[in-house]
């Protein structure tokens, strides 16, 4: 069976290879298929095939969504088949984590996100042919979460036992049936894959498993890429393409359309600048309905639609249900003039009938758009009943109050798609696009912040996401980010006119990370355009040539600083090429794994234990106490580490004892630390984090630029009498000497410092910041005199409140210069000191030593 392959960027060309096949073809004989990827794909390519060839060769089922054509497959071969849509998957989740797993939801702030996770990672895996059991003999050394692959057999037997089946089950079967030998589409012969972009891995193995069992079957494949990319984890899927193809043909385009690029110091002139434009065009004589708006985030949406309206243009927007798209403000403005109400009633006890009376009377699009987002919640409502009696064996286990935590956040989350009427601009977003690309379009918040997503995994460990084999199957952050760039990128082929837009700043005041497209190479041979005279707060976008990563990374992580400070070229090669470090042959675990354990075990007998531990710093019963909880945590937690299981058995138990020991013996240490009076701020967080998703990082002015820094600190402890914090860190290797702190060529202590300083407590001035080596059992780090724990550290490791301005400033301008080394590439080896080299993983390839 033979696989042709159309490559090249996005053009009308490809569209004209695939009628004129078609038309090759029989039209009485119906002996072809194309399938693409949504339902707006099935009208296009039908409207295509009409322009060129009578009505007679069109039929419904020959033009179908993929999603459609695998349930074609399972129903010839299953006797009872029902779709699981989305609502009803989440839902079964939600049911068993609360009636069967509960641990699942355990010190979870957002128990949906998490049932969302499980979904996708579910479906995302069945539709690469892996059920439950093979799932898990790949994945679950991975997984951190327990009865993970217990929920996910679970979740499969009730659909099952229900005769469901989800979008990743539609695949798992389909391959299953292609591998017996089993599936047919007969009549047809020929199958055209069109608009799928980008193919994932489930797409691949399907068409990579029909070539190799359906004789006969003709594929062919039209790929908007072309295989000379640059985009290394997209490059391996053109590379994947082309080993599955018999042949391949590039068709160019005809032209690329030049985009013009234009920058504004927050959103709010941008978008201002843009409505503005907008109206010009429409003046001009172009239609609404040959406008759209491509907004990266939905913050864009609400103020943009707002303007849109206020300049009385007819709008379409694509939205969440909890964003408010008809202000309350216009509401009673438009009910007012309508004289539909009186002005005593408020807005939510009449609110449907006037919108319903604005509409007849003011064509009010506003008003249709929200009287859309009112029918889409009926619907999810009345499909809610009917989930909830079909699945009424687990939900008649769980509280109302459950159920109504599961329908509020499903309802926030719900997406309203623009429904375009006859001279209505479009608001969507860039997966919504395939629609309205024929339009002249605008492209706001062209920033890193809008196109990625900084998502961080619950359940499995995130260095999965840069595997090469996991990172496309996982939807890694970075895989996400190179697809949405890619797409964008497909814009300026297809749009009749593209315009860009970026803001220095993002909503809430803080500078945005700008992108290469800004500079040109994204979109090849396109410059920035000159911006009218008449439009003072848009600048040209200039081309910076001076610095490298600039216009890439504004924020950091400690390490990743150290790690310049220490080598620029071992930066280079741990975070900016991550190669990661030199496998050795061991016989127990690994320095790091041993470290991880450690912090996990302390972090758990003194957060789940806080009483006891800051009683047993004076009372010995308390401690003894915490010692036979110790015992039992280290148990638990070697029983669920899947990395100590590869290990002999002897040599984790020897390991498990020497922790218990050193454990302890620190404990005592810090006891009489306190009974002695050397130490009094007593333990009062554990792994609080500054610059994670949640909190805001550490920030830096270099050069008037805010550089951002995020770290996570193992305890910080208080004194509340005398308004004193100090930070600690568990080390289970060696730390350099105290004069690195001094001198600000160690980041970490002095960094801790300064974020709790800034971000948690502003009115309590350091006391200390110390590492507690927990190989030897000893404290090192430094203490400030006339606090509460002067007298902890010697006199030569005790510092001023004057030492310590010196050292911030140190610090600052080691940052400073990491920093700029960082933005001009300059990484060239230049090791600390001596002993650098000798440990360091990449010395074998920098050409150093």
């Amino acid at each position: 069976m033979p696989v042709h392959l159309y490559h090249g960027p996005p053009s009308h060309a490809k569209r004209h290879q695939l009628v004129e096949l078609v038309k090759k073809g029989d039209p009485s004989s119906q002996d072809y298929l194309v399938v693409v990827p949504d339902k707006n794909a099935v009208l296009q390519h039908k409207s295509w095939l009409l322009d060129q060839q009578t009505p007679a060769m069109i039929m419904g089922r020959n033009i179908i969504t993929w999603n459609d054509f695998l349930l074609q497959s399972v129903k010839q071969h299953t006797a009872r088949v029902h779709v699981a849509d989305k609502d009803l998957c989440l839902y079964l989740l939600y049911l068993l984590c609360l009636t069967r797993f509960p641990g699942l939801f355990n010190k979870t702030p957002d128990p949906l996100k998490k049932v969302h996770e499980f979904y996708c990672f579910f479906n995302q895996i069945k539709s690469c042919g892996l059920g439950p059991e093979a799932a898990e003999k790949i994945f679950n050394e991975h997984i951190t979460t327990p009865h993970v692959f217990d929920l996910f057999k679970s979740y499969q037997d009730e659909l099952r036992k229900r005769h469901y089946f989800d979008m990743g089950d539609l695949s798992l079967e389909t391959l299953k049936i292609i591998k017996d030998g089993h599936f047919t589409i007969q009549p047809k012969r020929t199958l055209y894959i069109s608009g799928i972009y980008p193919l994932k891995p489930g797409h691949r193995e399907i068409i990579r498993k029909l070539k190799e069992y359906v004789p006969g079957l003709d594929i062919h494949i039209f790929y908007d890429e072309e295989f000379a990319q640059q985009t290394a984890s997209l490059s391996n899927i053109y590379e994947d393409l082309g080993s599955l193809s018999d042949d391949s043909l590039y068709i160019n385009t005809e032209t690329q359309n030049t985009h013009s690029i234009y920058e504004f110091k927050t959103p709010f002139h941008e978008i201002e600048w843009i409505c503005q434009e907008i109206k010009k065009q429409i003046q001009a004589g172009t239609s609404p309905a040959d406008i759209a708006v491509v907004v990266p985030s939905h913050d864009y949406t609400t103020p943009l639609s707002q303007r849109l309206f206020e300049n009385n243009i007819p709008v379409a927007c694509q939205t969440t249900q909890n964003h408010n798209l008809c202000p309350l403000f216009l509401l009673k403005t438009q009910a007012a003039k309508t004289q539909s109400v009186s002005q005593e009633k408020e807005a939510p006890s009449f609110q449907k009938e006037t919108l319903l009376k604005i509409f007849r009377d003011q064509n009010n699009y506003f008003t249709a758009q929200k009287l859309r987002s009112h029918a889409a919640v009926e619907d999810t409502l009345s499909r809610f009943t009917f989930i909830d009696e079909l699945l009424r064996d687990l939900s008649s286990q769980i509280s109302h109050a459950d159920k109504k935590v599961f329908l509020q956040e499903h309802l926030n989350q719900l997406t309203i798609p623009p429904d375009s009427l006859n001279e209505q601009l479009v608001i969507t977003n860039i997966d919504g696009m395939h629609g309205f690309w024929d339009r002249h379009l605008f492209f706001p918040g062209l920033n890193l912040e809008n196109l990625s997503k900084a998502l961080t995994p619950s359940f499995f460990s995130p260095y999965l996401y840069t595997k090469k084999d996991f990172a496309e199957i996982l939807e890694s952050p970075s895989y996400r980010l190179k697809t949405a760039l890619e797409k964008t990128k497909h814009l300026s082929f297809l749009a009749r006119s593209l315009i860009f837009t970026r803001a220095h700043l993002d909503f809430g005041g803080k500078p945005t990370t700008s992108l290469a497209l800004a500079q040109g190479p994204l979109i090849p041979g396109t410059q920035p355009a000159p911006v009218p005279t008449d439009t003072p707060a848009a600048q040209p976008a200039q081309p910076k040539t001076a610095d490298y990563f600039k216009s890439k990374k504004k924020a950091f992580s400690i390490s990743q600083l150290q790690e310049y400070i220490t080598c620029p070229y071992r930066y280079y090669a741990a975070c900016r090429l991550r190669l990661g470090a030199v496998e050795r042959e061991e016989y127990e675990p690994k320095a790091d794994a041993k470290g991880s354990f450690v912090h996990r075990v302390l972090q758990r007998l003194i957060k789940e234990n806080e009483s006891d531990y800051i009683e047993g710093l004076e009372y010995k019963s308390y401690r003894d106490k915490l010692g036979k909880r110790l015992g039992f945590i280290i148990q638990q937690e070697i029983d669920k580490d899947e990395i100590f299981k590869k290990y002999n058995s002897s040599v984790v138990e020897f390991y498990a004892w020497r922790c218990y020991k050193t454990i302890l013996e620190m404990i005592n240490i810090e006891a009489q630390n306190f009974h002695e009076e050397k130490k009094k701020t007593a333990p009062k967080h554990y792994e609080w984090a500054f610059g994670d998703t949640k909190t805001n990082p550490f920030d830096i002015l270099i050069e008037g630029e805010s550089i951002g820094i995020r770290g996570r600190i193992d305890r910080i402890d208080i004194n509340r009498s005398k308004k004193n914090f100090s930070v600690i860190d568990y080390k289970t290797g060696n730390v350099g000497p105290i004069s690195d702190i001094k001198s600000g060529t160690s980041l970490q202590l002095p960094l801790y410092l300064m974020a709790v300083q800034k971000n948690l407590y502003p009115d309590y001035t350091p006391a200390g910041a110390y590492y507690y080596m927990l190989k030897k059992n000893e404290i090192k780090g430094i203490s400030f005199a006339a606090s509460a724990d002067a007298n902890l550290m010697h006199k030569r490791s005790q510092i001023t409140l004057d030492d310590w301005e010196s050292i911030q400033v140190a610090v600052k301008n080691r940052i400073a210069d990491a920093v700029k080394g960082i933005h001009q590439g300059l990484f060239d080896p230049a090791p600390l000191d001596d002993n650098t080299c000798h440990y360091c993983d990449y010395k074998r390839i920098c050409g150093y030593v």
